[in-house]
């Protein structure tokens, strides 16, 4: 017997329960069904009685109890996304619930939602400081001469406490240009060799990056050659002796032929360029500025030093993993940066126009000159990569050494024999003479030398002058503590490493100390001890930050590209690394957004190099298409019309296939952040309900490319962090084709505005006397 089913009660459809309109004319269901399914009798009677007190129950509590005569408020609904927004707040009484609807359809009235939508390209993540420290600090109080001396004064620092850091991190935002502001560096590095300072007293550049390795020597072992023998040292192709280059701004460029060890300012060719270009000879794999100690700079007229290392040719290529045979000669340049001799600024100044000649005279500016001063000549193949000792380890040069050759300092590298070299560079000034026009040749050999029989060292990183790391192809992760081994007189290779920990499944390729204080558990800093966290990247993809104490690594993102470039960022308490599609991005590590990151730029080709500073919170990005960009990285929490996230290209080389000429071309106008379409994320509302303008669609834009050469990929970026707050804007950077560049990089306000009054008021020099940052509406 067929059963029948039960009669269905005339319910209000879902479309009538969401559309606003009147309740009386709501259309209702015609009781029909095509369901074949009839339930038992007494079920439901059951049922139909349950649904019925349900419906009684939504009944009073749906609005049938009476509303107040006077509430004339009516509830809008308005879309999520809507700008408008309510101008009187209703009364509870006026407050209705929607009809229940069904089982899948229903709507919580209160619940909160966890779900974490992913942020936007408009939005930034502000910094907060891991710790917060009483000492007060250095900053400039006249725009700095990187050859003269720079007066300071004692401020609080940017982690005084809450209200200064918030300040400080939000002017710092509405910093633009191509550099950092100068009254606004600060050296945030942290060193464990740094002096303690009691509270209240001034944090000097003396006593934070006191002098290191004062008992260290000069091997003696070494022996200076002729050019004649340093021949198979250099970098040599016979297909092109010189290179030939245009410079200039279009329309108006100028060819030159560089052939190695030629120098020559960008002033000669574009006015007002503060840049520097000299030829290495080969492709660059290595670069890094030389740390000198603050109280040394006047005895050599403030010049700074640079170690460049080459590749022996432009058709060599490095195997991963794979190990030289032994002697692979090769060589270590080491370039000067400094003041130029008066003869020389009246020749230049002779070929500048009348402008430049005012400008020059105006403000007294000298463009200084590059010189190659010495060449390091080693048998361990070429560098792949190298650093200086992070703080000063030079002789004093007060004094002039009549017996033993002065140091300059400790240079470490990774070599394609697969060993981890230490240099003990001797002084080119007590091995030169004044008159000496050509670099002078040392045969030098490696203080320590460490090896490891089942893989290659590939990078490196300094934790402090005692303290390295490095990434093997093997994918581990090796410590060494070299305290005892730079004790002894003799070359040291037997030392075995405090850590050896494996992280990544395939070759690390980039490498980062975190160079923050360990706490312990009741919150006291442990500023005597190393610091313990290593963040690395790997060919395979993965970006894993490592703890010491734990002997274990922690995937912090996963992309499907070779991570060939990280940076440890202090301005940003995070680290940098790069992402799919040429996308540079930021980890933060303070612990309240621990691992949150947003996303700082996209550049125009693979990422080779990253470099950030510890006195300005500007980053540098090496490109394989030939550019070198600088962003800021305390962006604006939310981008807005008056406030834009930029980044600027400082230059960009290109390469004639056909003719195997180059071009670089500089003074680029600022570039904006494009915003995503293919990635789901929180809409604008800046823009929400406004009509694009024709104007916007006309912009014109220009396309991307991948078919670049390879001897146009910008290889490595540094921006000098061992040479006080004065020298701090320097940034040096090095291509594939042997054509590298030193840059003067300032910035300014926007609208040559500062926020909250000066510098003073946002340190808190100065009480702020209700002078809050005036801001436009950015949402």
């Amino acid at each position: 017997m067929a059963r029948e089913l039960r009669p269905r009660k005339a319910r209000p459809s879902y479309s009538t329960a969401l559309a606003p309109g009147s309740d009386d004319e709501a259309p209702v269901d015609d009781g029909s069904s095509s369901d074949d399914f009839r339930p038992p009798d007494n079920q439901g009677e059951n049922e139909d009685d349950a649904e019925g007190e349900d419906d009684v129950d939504d009944a009073s509590s749906q609005g049938n109890a009476p509303l107040d005569d006077g509430d004339d408020d009516v509830l809008v609904v308005q879309d999520a996304f809507s700008k408008g927004k309510f101008k009187a707040k209703p009364s509870k009484s006026s407050l209705r619930r929607p009809p229940a609807l069904s089982a899948v359809l229903s709507r919580s009235g209160n619940r909160q939602q966890h779900a974490l939508t992913m942020p936007a390209s408009d939005h930034r993540h502000r910094t907060t400081p891991l710790y917060f420290r009483a000492a007060r600090v250095e900053r400039l109080v006249q725009p700095p001469n990187p050859f003269g001396q720079s007066k300071t004064c004692s401020t609080n620092n940017w982690a005084f406490n809450k209200a200064v850091s918030d300040r400080f991190s939000k002017a710092c935002g509405h910093s633009v240009g191509r550099g950092p502001v100068w009254d606004f560096m600060e050296d945030r590095s942290w060193w464990r060799e740094s002096q303690v300072v009691a509270d209240g007293f001034t944090e000097t550049e003396a006593t934070r990056r006191p002098k290191v390795h004062g008992n260290v020597k000069v091997d003696e072992g070494l022996k200076i050659i002729d050019g004649q023998e340093a021949e198979i040292y250099l970098p040599s192709d016979s297909t092109s002796p010189s290179m030939k280059c245009f410079f200039g701004l279009p329309g108006k460029q100028i060819q030159k032929d560089l052939k190695t060890f030629d120098s020559f300012r960008m002033s000669e060719h574009t006015l007002g360029s503060e840049a520097h270009v000299f030829n290495a000879g080969g492709p660059v794999w290595g670069l890094d500025w030389c740390p000198i100690y603050v109280e040394d700079h006047p005895h050599r007229s403030y010049t700074q030093y640079i170690a460049i290392a080459p590749l022996p040719s432009k058709s060599h290529a490095p195997g991963i993993g794979v190990k030289c045979s032994a002697p692979s000669p090769a060589c270590i340049q080491i370039w000067s940066f400094g003041p130029s001799p008066s003869s020389q600024d009246d020749v230049s100044n002779t070929s500048r126009s009348e402008k430049g000649k005012e400008r020059a005279t105006k403000h007294g500016e000298d463009f200084g000159e590059t010189k190659c001063e010495m060449v390091l000549c080693i048998d361990c193949g070429p560098a792949l990569e190298i650093k200086w000792c992070p703080l000063p380890s030079h002789d004093s040069w007060s004094y002039a050494s009549s017996n033993n050759t002065r140091k300059l300092g400790l240079l470490a590298g990774s070599f394609e024999d697969g060993s981890l070299s230490i240099f003990v560079v001797p002084d080119p000034e007590d091995l030169r003479t004044k008159t000496m026009e050509s670099p002078v040749y040392v045969s030098i050999s490696p203080t320590i030398c460490i090896e490891l029989e089942e893989t290659s060292i590939w990078t490196l990183d300094w934790a402090n002058s005692e303290s390295l790391a490095v990434g093997c192809t093997n994918g581990s992760i090796a410590v060494y503590n070299l305290k005892e081994a730079l004790m002894h007189e003799k070359s040291m290779r037997d030392i075995l490493p405090t850590h050896y920990i494996s992280v990544h499944q395939s070759a690390v390729r980039s490498l980062q100390w975190v160079r923050q204080p360990r706490a312990s558990a009741d919150g006291v800093l442990k500023t005597a001890e190393d610091p313990c966290m290593i963040a690395s990247g790997g060919y395979d993809g993965c970006e894993i930050l490592t703890d010491l104490r734990e002997g274990c690594g922690n995937i912090v993102n996963r992309t499907r590209d070779v991570v060939l470039a990280m940076s440890f960022a202090p301005y940003a308490v995070g680290i940098i690394t790069i992402d799919l599609e040429n996308v540079v991005k930021t980890f933060t590590l303070s612990p309240s957004i621990l691992a949150r990151g947003h996303l700082l730029l996209e550049a125009g080709g693979p990422i080779w190099s990253l470099h950030s500073s510890d006195y300005h919170p500007h980053l540098a990005i090496g490109s394989a298409d030939g550019s070198v960009l600088t962003t800021n990285l305390l962006k604006s929490t939310r981008r807005s019309a008056s406030m834009p996230f930029l980044y600027y290209k400082i230059f960009h080389l290109d390469y004639n296939r056909k003719t195997g000429e180059y071009r670089m071309l500089e003074q680029f106008l600022p570039q904006g952040l494009k915003k995503k379409t293919h990635v789901q994320e929180v809409p604008d509302r800046s823009t929400s309900g406004k009509k694009k303008s024709k104007k916007d669609d006309n912009v014109p834009t220009i396309p991307n490319t991948g078919a670049w050469s390879p001897e146009v990929s910008v290889t490595r970026v540094a921006w000098n962090n061992g040479g006080g707050l004065a020298r701090a804007p320097l940034l040096a950077s090095a291509t594939a084709s042997g054509l590298c560049r030193i840059d003067w990089l300032a910035g300014q306000f926007l609208k040559a505005k500062v926020p909250y009054g000066g510098i003073e008021y946002i340190r808190g020099e100065v009480l702020v006397e209700g002078g809050e940052m005036e801001e436009e509406d950015e949402d």
